[in-house]
């Protein structure tokens, strides 16, 4: 009996701390302040959506990346005033701070844009390739990782038709507070430098 009270209660106190004891990620989060393009630091915690956050993994030369702006522009757009904040995460020192900026201003992305020049965030999320989406609830749990949707048949292979469109699937579903269809879609891009 005592060995019980003596493991649940320390479960039961973690349970009721802000955060909990068991989410990592959170403490992670919680202290990781990230510089924007123009250099000012920006704590990640701060830009959380109220219901979820999206961070959209680019770089500047990957066609996927290209081809993905229209999309990544049109969702951001349509879930922004849902309480899903999304944000662009540029991994690596592999590009100057004037090629993100040039290609982030020519395919008029219009989001927050972060550098993780120490692949922080990158490695924190398991992030491998560009373009690849994380999507964090509040409570700082990865609901789904991998593609925006189906755009890429395969490295340099694009589809003309789009016909699944796993981000929006999955925003979807945790605005409607339901099961998230998948967790995890490998998505097709650009190898992150590290």
């Amino acid at each position: 009996m005592w060995s019980i009270v003596r493991y649940c209660i320390p479960a039961l106190i973690c349970s009721f701390l802000a955060g909990g004891c068991g989410n990592k990620l959170g403490e992670k989060l919680g202290a990781l302040n990230l510089p924007t393009l123009s250099g000012a630091p920006v704590s990640l915690v701060e830009e959380m959506g109220s219901v979820a956050t999206v961070y959209l993994f680019l770089s500047p030369d990957c066609p996927m990346c290209i081809s993905s702006s229209g999309d990544i522009r049109e969702l951001a757009q349509a879930y922004h005033s849902h309480g899903i904040a999304f944000l662009t995460v540029y991994p690596g020192t592999f590009y100057s701070k004037s090629e993100i900026d040039s290609f982030h201003t020519h395919y008029n992305i219009g989001l927050p844009a972060i550098l993780d020049t120490g692949l922080v965030l990158t490695k924190m999320v398991s992030a491998t390739v560009t373009p690849e989406v994380v999507v964090i609830s509040p409570e700082s749990e990865i609901l789904y990782s991998g593609a925006i949707n189906e755009r890429a048949a395969s490295l340099g292979k694009k589809r003309q038709l789009v016909g699944m469109h796993y981000l929006k699937e999955v925003l979807d579903a945790v605005l409607a507070k339901k099961a998230i269809p998948f967790k995890r879609i490998n998505p097709v891009g650009c190898f992150i430098e590290s």
